[in-house]
């Protein structure tokens, strides 16, 4: 890695991390095909910390091995590691890497209630991983690197279909943070990909983003390294979603990608200072099914034989007709979007979506951005899929089931994702 200049360098940073593993018994989240609880423990989950400061100004990047969280914790989780950092939570970024192979985190309708006990356990670490990146914060210097993970990933929406309809998005990010004398204390590894590889398991798993934590730590010892998820609401890992097997294939494929990135691509440097923006919009949503569908969704689910499928679909139907009939069925979702600006020339901006944004999202705003933009998905909560209009014209599970697993009565409408677009765009505009 490319050494920096210690003495001309106005940023500080940190980078910690703790594991956040429950123990096995606990419901796992994100696969409705599920019949029992956890039972083992493949690998651990972490949570991890990047801290940075430039001029008194703190902002702090967090992943987690968990599917998500919902708008509402995620606030409330982002307001307490703020108040230990001494910052605000528009200066907090909390990214989910989505795997489905962790406690339940969020409420999935039919899937699972809220754990409401690793929440918990999850806040406590968060704050004191905090309170470990303030005591080791020392002079860094931040690079970005940007290269290509060919072969990890597969549009997932139209299966077998060639071409598909829009190129898939293999972007990888690579931040690496290093310390006085060129050292790195850690990188952070951004790529858009389901964590979904490991399948339906009954062992707790950070699935691939963990195989490829553990490939990279035998390269670089010493180091936190962390996985961000990007807009990968369409895309599954290549190897297929199987098993351990499958998972740990696609880390290595991760894993290779990013030593060809560190090894090929120049890196550029940024010190400072960090501007962040924070916005919420509110994304509209289309009228719920029509009542007889409402109906018949909970006939079906009280028939014998109904399977898990039925009953989710059951208990949608009537939690959306209670909220038709009392009038309280919501118009839009309010939802938060978030810039971190470190630099100034260059500045690097890292957006956050919140969602399960379809990776046309995230190519849209790279291209509305000035170069170089890192864009997150599964950021700040989750509340569902967003796609473009084209993908919504096509429908699909993402577009027209996967909202009633969420809970809202009726999914986002045409224009949704375009509008969180342009709102990204403008706030990274803003801290340009």
């Amino acid at each position: 890695m490319t050494a920096m200049q210690t003495e001309s360098s106005r940023l500080r940073a940190a980078f910690v991390e703790r594991a956040v593993t429950p123990e096995p018994g606990c419901p796992l989240t994100g696969f409705i095909a599920r019949a029992a609880a956890s039972n083992d423990v493949h690998d651990d989950l972490f949570a991890r910390l990047l801290l940075i400061e430039s001029q008194g100004v703190r902002a702090a990047l967090i992943t987690v091995d968990m599917l998500g969280t919902d708008i509402t914790t995620a606030d409330s989780l982002r307001r307490d590691v703020a108040d230990v950092l001494g910052t605000g939570p528009d200066r907090v970024m909390l990214n989910a890497t989505h795997t489905h192979a962790g406690p339940a985190s969020i409420e999935l309708i039919g899937i699972a209630d809220v754990n409401t006990g690793f929440v918990e356990h999850l806040r406590l670490a968060l704050r004191e991983l905090a309170e470990d990146a303030v005591a080791a914060l020392e002079p860094c210097a931040l690079w970005h690197r940007r290269g290509r993970a060919p072969g990890v990933g597969v549009i997932r929406r139209w299966p077998g279909q060639q071409p598909a309809p829009y190129p898939l998005d293999d972007t990888l990010d690579v931040l690496t943070v290093e310390r006085a004398g060129g050292s790195a204390i850690g990188m952070v590894v951004s790529l858009p990909c389901h964590a979904v590889a490991a399948g339906t398991t009954l062992a707790i798993s950070a699935d691939f983003p963990g195989a490829m934590v553990r490939a990279l730590s035998a390269d670089y010892p010493g180091q936190v390294i962390a996985f961000a998820q990007g807009c990968a609401g369409d895309i599954n890992p290549a190897a297929g979603v199987r098993d351990h097997e499958s998972a740990d294939e696609t880390g290595l494929r991760l894993a290779d990608a990013v030593r060809a990135t560190l090894r090929d691509v120049a890196p550029t440097s940024f010190d400072g200072p960090i501007r962040p923006a924070t916005d919420r919009v509110v994304l509209p949503l289309d009228e719920p099914p029509p009542r007889e569908e409402l109906l018949e969704l909970d006939e079906v689910s009280r028939r014998p034989g109904a399977d898990a499928v039925d009953a989710a679909m059951g208990e949608f139907a009537r939690r959306t007709l209670a909220a038709i009939d009392a009038g309280a069925v919501p118009e839009g979702i309010e939802v938060p979007v978030q810039v971190l600006a470190i630099g100034r020339d260059p500045c690097l901006r890292v957006v956050g979506l919140p969602g399960e944004c379809l990776s046309t999202l995230g190519t849209a705003v790279r291209r509305g951005c000035p170069h170089p933009t890192v864009v997150l998905g599964y950021t700040n909560g989750l509340m569902g899929y967003l796609a473009d209009r084209r993908s919504c014209q096509d429908g699909g599970y993402e577009i027209d089931t996967a909202f009633r697993y969420y809970g809202y009565p009726a999914r986002f409408a045409s224009g949704a994702g375009e509008r969180l677009v342009e709102a990204a765009c403008k706030l990274a505009g803003a801290v340009g």
